[in-house]
């Protein structure tokens, strides 16, 4: 890679951090102010226990762009879709876990619906699928577009979060929100078709 390559990935790596991390803090700020009390304090709870469980999100990314990353050109596609499968059984273990005991966690922090919990088990599969699509992209050096599609994603969960509540959907609609980014980005990953490829074949050679 050239340094002028280098530096630019850097440039549109570090913008797209900032926009969006300025992003999120402005919508948990919006959230605190359009949610109750109660209602915020659930949307914390629902949102901490999503961070906790996708913490596997962060290795399957490191170890997505790492099989990307080391794969000759004409398997990259491949490696991608190796990760892209195991994402998704990931996502459907933790989603069937969610949807186990969502009555249970229901109870325990006080929700009068189940829906901020299913909605939280169908944002863990779709954050599985795109951290992998992620980590093929930066696999690929291909920085510039990460940083779009996060810059994408984040502003897409802002608007439609933000709409959502004005509406008065409460706390279905903040979780929402971060639903709504997360699945438009990964279906263009999807239906675009053109970073991965699914196949029995698993050797990388």
């Amino acid at each position: 890679m050239s340094n002028k390559k280098f530096l630019r990935n850097v440039c549109f790596y570090s913008l797209a951090q900032i926009i969006s991390g300025v992003l999120m803090i402005a919508y948990t700020m919006l959230a605190a102010r359009m949610l109750d009390l109660s209602e915020y304090g659930l949307f914390q709870t629902v949102m901490g226990i999503y961070a906790i469980i996708f913490a596997v999100g962060f290795p399957l990314n490191i170890i997505t762009l790492h099989f990307v990353g080391n794969a000759p050109t004409h398997n990259k596609k491949i490696a991608l879709g190796m990760c892209l499968r195991l994402a998704v059984v990931i996502g459907v273990v933790c989603f069937c876990f969610i949807v186990l005991f969502s009555k249970q966690m229901a109870i325990m922090f006080h929700s009068s619906s189940l829906l901020p919990f299913i909605l939280m088990a169908c944002l863990l599969v779709v954050s599985f699928v795109l951290t992998v699509f992620y980590g093929g992209l930066q696999g690929r050096n291909e920085y510039t577009s990460y940083s779009l599609s996060k810059v994408s994603e984040v502003t897409i969960s802002f608007c439609v979060g933000v709409m959502l509540m004005v509406f008065g959907l409460g706390v279905p609609g903040a979780v929402s929100g971060y639903l709504a980014g997360m699945t438009i980005v990964t279906s263009v990953f999807v239906f675009r078709g053109k970073l991965y490829k699914l196949t029995e074949n698993n050797i990388l050679l």
